[in-house]
């Protein structure tokens, strides 16, 4: 992967970043900045890293995983499995990676913060399991979008990654 001039993003920060990923693409990242920045194609990059590594590797959008989990516990779930949650995150005996794509995207319905903090935690509990996320929040706006008890989490689970101009 090589640097792109069309981010906006100074050349020589996302040859640090693709390094950074490089370098470990067996970490947990949050890549954080504005729309365009290139943040889903570094977790994509790192998605491919990772699938040479015998991970098992699940990327969605957040909008995505907040409907599978809201189809699930409202009985509209047609292949009758429980979408990817903490429970999962908890008994995978494998290497597992979930790449969670536009995380302030998510609505802030008790139900979807509860089942994201759950989500968070398990993912904090887990060492050996990975958490990918991008957000258009920078760490400030992200800890007081999200509460103290998930922003702790994630800060502490994973590296965060700013992406600005």
């Amino acid at each position: 992967m090589k640097p792109d001039s069309c981010t906006g993003v100074p050349l020589e920060r996302q040859q640090q970043i693709i390094d950074a990923i490089t370098a470990n693409p067996r970490q947990s990242f949050v890549f954080s900045g504005f729309g365009g920045a290139g943040k889903t194609t570094l977790m994509r990059y790192q998605q491919s890293l990772l699938q040479g590594l015998d991970v098992a590797v699940f990327f969605t959008t957040a909008i995505s995983w907040q409907q599978s989990i809201t189809d699930y516990a409202c009985g509209r779930n047609e292949a009758g499995r429980k979408p990817h949650d903490a429970g999962l995150v908890r008994r995978a005996h494998f290497n597992l990676a979930l790449l969670l794509d536009d995380v302030d995207k998510l609505k802030g319905s008790d139900f979807c913060n509860q089942e994201f903090f759950d989500l968070m935690d398990a993912f904090n509990d887990q060492p050996d399991k990975l958490l990918i996320m991008s957000t258009n929040l920078n760490k400030t706006e992200f800890s007081a979008r999200f509460g103290d008890s998930i922003s702790w989490r994630v800060l502490k689970k994973c590296t965060w990654v700013e992406m600005s101009r």
